[in-house]
């Protein structure tokens, strides 16, 4: 359960998820930064130019794998556009030739990607069967991939606090996940730490008094009345 404000500094709007609110949220999953994407003194006259998006898009990428770009194309979109020239096709992207130089004149091209194909039903059936008989055998895999999907840590971080814990839960001592699963991962919702291993059922149960310590206490001096 997700409780307050968002964690950003000056943010007063609810927390949608990982401590921040939804326009937070969507700025990182887009963008990469909390900043919004820099818009020159003539955004409104290009708004609706069919090259905006790939300009748009390299601000995205810069955030992420901070490649240089030209200081030109920043200040003006339209010096951008007469760079690169018109779209060949909707089966063409951007690519840089050589990622160390960036975003600059010269060193952008058009390539054609490869066209997608629509799967047939059998194909879609064929490869869900495929992903469930793979998560059958590889079971860890599965699971080491969804610990660092969730929460950051490997299948090894996993072992180790179960092990610390003697593969019991951190709070009532249980050895059983509970509905026939494996202990929780148990972390603060605001800052996204990696607190231990629970049970289901005390790991609910926090969830259910929002990790506050004050509720837990009320609700103790509740239960010796």
């Amino acid at each position: 359960m997700v409780h307050g404000e968002c964690i950003i500094e000056g943010c007063k709007e609810k927390r949608f998820a990982r401590g921040w609110c939804r326009h937070h949220w969507r700025l990182f999953e887009k963008q990469g930064v909390f900043t919004p994407t820099p818009r020159p003194p003539s955004w409104g006259t290009i708004e609706k130019h069919p090259l905006l998006h790939a300009w748009r898009h390299i601000f995205r990428r810069n955030a992420k794998e901070n490649y240089p770009i030209c200081d030109d194309w920043i200040k003006d979109p339209r010096l951008f556009f007469a760079e690169i020239g018109e779209k060949p096709g909707k089966d063409y992207k951007l690519h840089l030739k050589s990622q160390s130089i960036g975003y600059m004149p010269g060193n952008l091209e058009w390539i054609e990607t490869k066209i997608k194909t629509t799967k047939t039903d059998e194909q879609k059936f064929d490869s869900a069967a495929y992903q469930r008989e793979y998560r059958k055998k590889n079971p860890r895999n599965c699971k080491n991939s969804e610990l660092k999907r969730t929460f950051g840590i490997s299948i090894h971080d996993y072992d180790e606090m179960f092990e610390r814990q003697n593969g019991k839960c951190a709070i009532c001592g249980s050895d059983k996940g509970g509905m026939g699963r494996s202990l929780a991962v148990d972390h603060c919702h605001a800052t996204g730490k990696v607190r231990g291993l629970l049970c289901q059922q005390c790991n609910k149960g926090l969830g259910h008094f929002r990790d506050s310590t004050v509720l837990l206490e009320s609700a103790i001096k509740y239960l010796r009345l």
